[in-house]
């Protein structure tokens, strides 16, 4: 026999199915249910002469999900230090900027040159000013920078700012060798090997001494030695 079907929920008639052949599995349209909460239900189906009740079975919907916030990009980072156009800035010196999030996300700061070089990337938390470490820049050179920040998910980039070093400033007295006294301790042994030259000649003649081969060696090599002496307070 043909039947009628009736779907049930909280005691309440939700859709009913008329003619339904024996041995057919049914199928309920979609309910829209609320969140977080616990439903009955049952079916009753009809023929020509009985009524029939099924069991009574109980579920509960799923909890609501968190609504979705879209993400706001990070802030335009503001560039601190060294300020744009400014000059004599230390050769040793550090970039600072601020940046910031609406999201209060935890952020990914780039330090990076006008050509795109990295200088160098720091985590940073949001409301904050951050710096590079210390850089060791050339001297009367003209440096041009920016600032990229990222949550992960947007970014945002900076003005680029421009700075110029200071020129190097040359220290004379490290260049210029101070002055020496010349030693005289030199001069005088000089003076002595001399003496000792005009002594050995003056006798060797008064005294008749033949002069042999080597009273002429002793001569000359005590000559040379005053020579290269008189040579060393010049240059010196």
């Amino acid at each position: 026999d043909s039947m009628n079907m009736s779907f049930y929920v909280d005691d309440t008639i939700f859709e009913t199915y008329y003619n339904i052949a024996n041995n057919t599995i049914v199928e309920s349209s979609n309910l829209s249910l609320d969140y977080s909460r616990i439903y009955s239900w049952y079916v009753v189906v009809q023929d020509e002469t009985y009524t029939v009740f099924s069991d009574t079975f109980i579920f509960s919907t799923e909890s609501e999900p968190e609504p979705i916030i879209p993400n706001t990009s990070p802030e335009k980072p503001i560039l601190i230090s060294p300020d744009n156009n400014s000059i004599n800035i230390s050769k040793f010196t550090r970039l600072k900027s601020h940046v910031n999030d609406l999201d209060d996300d935890f952020l990914y700061v780039s330090f990076y040159w006008e050509n795109n070089s990295e200088i160098q990337s720091l985590f940073s938390i949001t409301n904050y000013t951050i710096q590079t470490s210390m850089l060791n820049l050339e001297y009367n050179t003209t440096y041009s920078w920016y600032v990229v920040v990222t949550d992960f998910i947007d970014f945002n980039i900076s003005d680029i700012y421009t700075f110029r070093t200071e020129i190097e400033v040359i220290d004379l007295d490290v260049i210029i060798s101070p002055v020496t006294e010349p030693d005289y301790s030199i001069l005088f042994i000089g003076i002595c090997l001399a003496i000792l030259i005009f002594v050995l000649e003056f006798f060797s003649e008064k005294l008749k001494i033949k002069r042999n081969k080597l009273l002429y060696t002793v001569e000359l090599a005590l000559i040379i030695l005053v020579i290269f002496i008189m040579i060393f307070l010049k240059l010196g």
